[in-house]
């Protein structure tokens, strides 16, 4: 009993300490998010002639099978803009430059009628009242039902473990 409280502290100790500014570490089910906010931004040229790339997520993520609230902090890179899709998504080619000269933010979330938001600004421009309208339209946490998965918990490949059991294999 003490070894299963002693394991649980440490997994949610583990999973609240989760470095969120190295887009080739993160889980699968959330770059899938994180990809959508790149191209969007990418999309809407918000810098001017520069590719963006991921920088870091803002806050803590909620994916679940069926909601999710993903905030993103995006950066423009050294790279200029790209003309097609495939190259709008992350490129570890491009470097970001040495100064901080913009911080994009980007919500991707579902929304109350559970259609799906991607919305990115520029962060000087969060306080507008445009983009606070804009962003009530998704809770930013979503009620939790007990035994729904998490991205923690979902499977990324056919060799992941299955889920139902701590330690089932």
């Amino acid at each position: 009993m003490k070894g299963a409280v002693l394991l649980s502290l440490l997994v949610v100790v583990t999973c609240s300490d989760q470095m969120w500014d190295n887009y080739d570490s993160l889980n699968e089910h959330l770059k899938k998010h994180i990809d959508k906010a790149i191209i969007t931004a990418n999309k809407e040229n918000i810098t001017g002639g520069k590719h963006v790339n991921y920088f870091k997520i803002e806050g803590t993520p909620t994916v679940t099978s069926h909601n999710y609230y993903v905030g993103v902090r995006l950066r423009p890179t050294t790279c200029a803009a790209a003309n097609n899709e495939s190259e709008m998504r992350q490129r570890n080619d491009c470097k970001f430059p040495p100064r901080v000269t913009m911080v994009i933010d980007c919500v991707v979330c579902t929304k109350h009628d559970r259609k799906e938001l991607v919305h990115c600004v520029r962060f000087k421009d969060l306080e507008k009242e445009e983009t606070k309208e804009s962003r009530k339209q998704c809770p930013k946490t979503d009620q939790h039902h007990a035994g729904e998965k998490t991205f923690l918990a979902m499977k990324t490949n056919i060799y992941d473990q299955q889920i139902g059991c701590i330690g089932c294999v």
